[in-house]
């Protein structure tokens, strides 16, 4: 069995990109493919913020991915980019940590309203 990486980049708890991800999980285990789901909450803030690109729970990431057939990657849009706590966790795996494997980014946008007055 193949294994498919999913990473939330949410750091609301819970969330509609958390809602959609693991919907996305359930699809891809009906195909017949094991998964292992990370949320970016899961992560030390420390880790994140200090940028400790060796800690406990970063290499195990990364040894995750570098086995992984494939990584879906789910994000809320913030001002039309993804969040930058998940750009702290892309930021400290290795440098060629997708390379070779395919990558299917989704992003959640917000509601209509939430922009009404800005």
């Amino acid at each position: 069995m193949s294994e498919i990486v999913i990473l939330s980049g949410s750091p609301a708890i819970p969330s509609r990109t958390d809602i959609s991800l693991k919907h996305i999980q359930s699809l891809v285990e009906k195909e017949g493919f094991a998964t292992a789901y990370y949320s970016i909450t899961e992560f030390s803030a420390d880790d994140l913020f200090q940028g400790l690109y060796n800690s406990e729970e970063i290499l195990k990431l990364a040894e995750k991915i570098s086995k992984a057939r494939g990584i879906i990657i789910g994000s809320p849009v913030y001002k039309a980019s993804y969040t930058g706590v998940l750009k702290a966790l892309i930021d400290l795996l290795p440098e060629n940590a997708f390379k070779g494997k395919p990558v299917l980014p989704i992003m959640i946008g917000g509601e209509p309203q939430a922009f009404i007055g800005d």
